[in-house]
């Protein structure tokens, strides 16, 4: 926050994570940046977890982003052709469409060519979209041997031992 505080060519957006609001967080990002910084300049905008803007609706009205969790995020905006930087793992690193941050000191070079940073090409916004079916489409298998409660497996499911057998189930 410190460095993009010094970039002025560009209107910050930090999309608090809703997870935040849902489980209460006590202590979280809006109130670090409140007590580490005080105030904000007027090109760094934040957006409250309990505020209902998807994050879909913000890659509308941006060029670009920066992430540093491991989510899928990163992926859906490239998949887009915006450009991308990366500070951690995730499905998107090092597959030649995004800008891996590898050190600390390289992620705060990478923040402050963010005025320069252009678009994806085709070539790399369709290695994006590549690997976006690849992952969301052909890896998900569905595991009939699993009880699901909600989205969470929790447990195998002896009746359908069978499955496992060749001819069993096709996946």
């Amino acid at each position: 926050v410190e460095t993009i505080m010094n970039i002025s060519e560009v209107q910050w957006i930090i999309k608090v994570h809703p997870g935040e609001f849902k489980r209460k967080t006590i202590y979280g990002i809006q109130r670090i940046l409140s007590d580490h910084f005080g105030s904000l300049p007027d090109d760094l905008h934040i957006i409250p977890p309990d505020m209902e803007i998807s994050t879909f609706d913000v890659f509308n009205l941006v060029d670009g982003g920066v992430f540093y969790i491991g989510n899928t995020v990163s992926l859906e905006l490239a998949m887009m052709g915006k450009s991308v930087i990366r500070a951690g793992e995730n499905v998107s690193y090092k597959r030649g469409f995004t800008h891996d941050a590898y050190t600390r000191e390289y992620y705060l070079k990478l923040l402050k060519r963010t005025p320069t940073l252009q678009p994806l090409d085709k070539k790399k916004t369709v290695m994006a979209r590549r690997l976006a079916y690849e992952y969301f489409i052909k890896t998900q298998i569905p595991l009939h041997t699993m009880n699901i409660s909600g989205k969470y497996w929790h447990s195998f499911n002896w009746k359908n031992v069978d499955k496992l057998f060749p001819g069993g189930d096709p996946f």
